[in-house]
């Protein structure tokens, strides 16, 4: 039996104070054979007026890519907002940072968390690890009406 997965175009905030990090992430996100949309936010804060609301409707996207060091709110600080949020607690967040540390992942997890990359990887390796997550978050992942 062959089971055809419905193809749709994801809707991806990026969460990235660094230019350069944000562009590689973009670039391998157009990669991707989808018309998915990448929205780029440059810190903590901006994310947080954008899926609330603030200025202008809700943004709610399909899978939030956050980085931890960011100046004003740092990317723990929006995965416990949320992950605290009724609406917003089901999008998948995948957390991005420059360390191994244990104790940095083990926080990732604990507050909600679906995954911890991380960078910078190589171009190639996160065009695969990008593609795989689409395949997943965007076409196998069943998520509530929001």
């Amino acid at each position: 039996m062959t089971v055809a997965i419905r193809r749709r175009p994801l809707k991806i905030l990026l969460v990235e104070d660094t230019p350069e990090h944000a562009d590689i992430i973009m670039r391998s996100l157009e990669q991707l054979d989808t018309q998915s949309t990448v929205t780029w936010s440059k810190d903590g804060s901006e994310a947080l007026k954008l899926l609330f609301g603030e200025t202008a409707p809700p943004y709610v996207p399909d899978v939030i890519l956050l980085d931890i060091k960011m100046p004003r709110m740092d990317g723990f600080e929006v995965l416990s907002v949320l992950k605290n949020n009724e609406r917003l607690k089901v999008v998948p967040i995948v957390m991005l940072s420059t360390t191994t540390n244990q104790d940095e992942i083990f926080k990732s997890y604990v507050l909600g968390a679906n995954s911890y990359i991380i960078k910078p990887i190589g171009f190639r390796e996160l065009v695969n690890v990008m593609r795989d997550m689409e395949k997943y978050w965007g076409h196998i992942n069943q998520k509530p009406y929001l």
